[in-house]
């Protein structure tokens, strides 16, 4: 039988509420139906992956969920094309995911790529475009380029509060993010 997009946003609500044992053979049953009843192509069975792989990062099968994303990225990249906003997003994902499995270089890397291509498509104001330098920034302090996180996280941090206000989480990740910087810089000195 196949699963509805309510049943698909009932595994996005396991997910984000960290019920990840119940939620991972759900995505995967999902997929499987997907599969089967849509062809590969369908945007259902795309987005199906993506809950599969956002699911198993989250459950730390790090691994795994990158062989999604990859997978994902190049079906995005085929069929919607480079610019398209699920495609970019999943970019977002695998730089992550990236990052999470300690591959630094290429989360850095890839997080280069999509904060050009956001900046071009969305504008530099843009929510996601913000949330990729933040990211961005994270990932250079991780690699112990700090300067360089600071001085992201410092342009990011005015912007946001011009962009989306003083109280938006995403305003107040950069600010959190830039105190952490400023003091892995201070520890290193």
């Amino acid at each position: 039988m196949l699963v509805s997009r309510r049943q698909l946003r009932r595994e996005i609500r396991c997910v984000r509420a960290a019920d990840l044992q119940r939620a991972i053979p759900h995505a995967e049953h999902t997929l499987t139906d997907h599969q089967h009843h849509l062809g590969p192509d369908h945007i259902d069975n795309l987005t199906a992956y993506s809950y599969l792989a956002d699911a198993y990062q989250q459950a730390g099968r790090v691994g795994e969920a990158i062989e999604l994303f990859e997978q994902l990225l190049t079906d995005f990249r085929r069929i919607l094309g480079d610019d398209h906003p699920h495609t970019l997003s999943t970019r977002h994902e695998l730089a992550s995911a990236y990052q999470q499995a300690g591959r630094v270089g290429e989360a850095i890397e890839l997080f280069e790529q999509l904060l050009t291509d956001r900046r071009r498509i969305l504008g530099d104001d843009h929510p996601n475009t913000l949330s990729t330098r933040n990211y961005l920034a994270y990932t250079y302090q991780h690699a112990g380029r700090v300067r360089e996180a600071i001085e992201l996280l410092e342009q990011l941090l005015t912007d946001s509060e011009r962009v989306l206000g003083h109280d938006h989480p995403t305003t107040g990740s950069a600010r959190r993010s830039l105190a952490v910087a400023h003091a892995a810089r201070r520890s290193s000195e």
